[in-house]
């Protein structure tokens, strides 16, 4: 009976463990998005979709293509670096996770073929982080470390329509998956049960956009990203129950399930002050298709499936960014956002123990001729949240995260920068010419 017992115990925590890979630590937004695809929009507060020098177009507004002759592309890297703190609510325990820098990289290429049609493809990570505490931590037996990479190849479309100042785009979204999670499963005293489950997905989804400049300074952009359904396959493997009683409990097995990763709809205005340009941001997530994972055993367990809540609920972000033309070389950028969290509290869990988010940016960039390179750095900070259920530990929670961003990009030209438009204005103002005096 206490192995039957034992082995009931061994697939309830491997559901739990396949549940809990469907919710990363992510350090740019709420939930598990990475929103920073550009250090330009990493400095404005991930904003970007109604701003028309936004060098990730096919990420932020694929539409902004359209209307530019010849090849546009931009090379980067975002350096996420989050700390999530846990503390027991008598003070205790106090534990923090692993310091690591993770490296997501983005890119974006386009070309016009003329002033109406252009087509454009992108490499970015939109979904997906990881989150690594400490070996004899508390919470061991809900996670150790665990890392979910979601790489979105992006082609698009886009047409400027006439004279109108209206570009559209629509494009495809293919997703390949990768996921990985380590935890411990406590038998006894002397017997802790190591579990390892990795695997890999791949899912499909569309792209459209819009960009509208009713005026020279005026832009609004509209950004859509379908729901990707991700069928992932993979397999267990658990050390430390061997020579045990427990071994027969323990057989390492095929694995299947499933994730949606949400829709994500993001609206913006952008407005330019000769040299300053400031956008407005507001992003909604529909992350209530995170509603539950249902888990599939494929070798010889007590239980065929297995299912976990998660019902989470669709947020909202509100972002605001601003980049000022210091030279005609030279633009320096700030932002500031507040990202509601989706995560209700009796399923909040370490692997993303999130709250409402706040955070702050900050950067710059250098043109010359056709080329540009940018940084940006932006700090992301939970609300401590207080934790009482029966998925984490509980206590309060607190997560913080650096996040640096770099891109180097070619074929951006400045026209219809502040400065430029500027200087053009002065050269097209009429000249008085003097007249010699008519001599008497």
């Amino acid at each position: 009976m206490r192995d039957m017992q034992d082995g009931w115990k061994v697939v309830a925590a491997m559901a739990a463990a396949w549940g809990l890979l469907a919710m990363p630590e992510a350090a740019q937004a709420a939930g598990f998005s990475n929103t920073a695809q550009s250090a330009v929009a990493n400095s404005m507060a991930a904003t970007g979709v109604a701003n028309p020098r936004e060098p990730n177009t096919n990420f932020y507004n694929p539409a902004n293509m359209a209307g530019k002759e010849g090849f546009e592309g931009m090379l980067g890297v975002t350096l996420l670096s989050p700390l999530s703190s846990y503390e027991s609510f008598d003070g205790s325990v106090q534990t923090d996770t692993q310091r690591n820098w993770f490296p997501p990289p983005n890119a974006s290429l386009s070309y016009g073929f003329s002033d109406t049609v252009a087509v454009g493809l992108g490499f970015t990570m939109p979904w997906g982080l990881a989150v690594e505490w400490p070996d004899e931590w508390v919470g061991r037996e809900s996670i150790q470390f665990q890392q979910l990479q979601t790489f979105d190849i992006n082609p698009n479309v886009a047409v400027n329509i006439g004279d109108t100042g209206l570009k559209i785009a629509a494009g495809a979204q293919v997703m390949l998956s990768t996921l990985q999670l380590d935890r411990r499963i406590i038998l006894r005293d002397d017997t802790e049960v190591q579990v390892n489950l990795a695997g890999a997905g791949q899912g499909y989804g569309a792209t459209a956009a819009v960009m509208y400049q009713p005026t020279e300074d005026l832009t609004l952009g509209l950004n859509y990203r379908s729901a990707v359904k991700l069928n992932f396959d993979g397999r267990s493997h658990f050390e430390g129950e061997e020579g045990t009683t427990f071994e027969d409990d323990f057989q390492d097995g095929d694995v299947t399930t499933s994730l949606t990763v949400p829709h994500f709809l993001a609206f913006g205005v952008g407005y330019q002050f000769n040299r300053l340009f400031v956008e407005a941001d507001l992003n909604y997530t529909t992350w209530s298709t995170y509603d539950e994972v249902v888990i599939d055993f494929e070798n010889d367990s007590p239980q065929d499936t297995s299912t976990i809540e998660a019902n989470w609920n669709n947020a909202i972000a509100v972002r605001f960014g601003a980049e000022y033309q210091v030279t005609e070389n030279i633009p320096v950028r700030l932002g500031f956002a507040y990202d509601r969290t989706p995560i209700p509290d009796n399923t909040l869990s370490p692997s993303l123990p999130g709250n409402h988010r706040l955070s702050a940016s900050a950067g710059l960039g250098y043109s010359t001729g056709k080329f540009r390179v940018d940084a940006g750095y932006q700090l992301v900070t939970t609300l401590e949240r207080e934790v009482r259920n029966d998925v984490a530990p509980n206590g309060n929670y607190q997560v913080v995260a650096h996040v640096l961003g770099l891109n180097v990009g070619y074929g951006f030209g400045r026209e219809g920068d502040a400065e430029s438009r500027e200087n053009q204005n002065q050269s097209a103002e009429p000249q008085t010419v003097k007249q010699p005096e008519e001599e008497m």
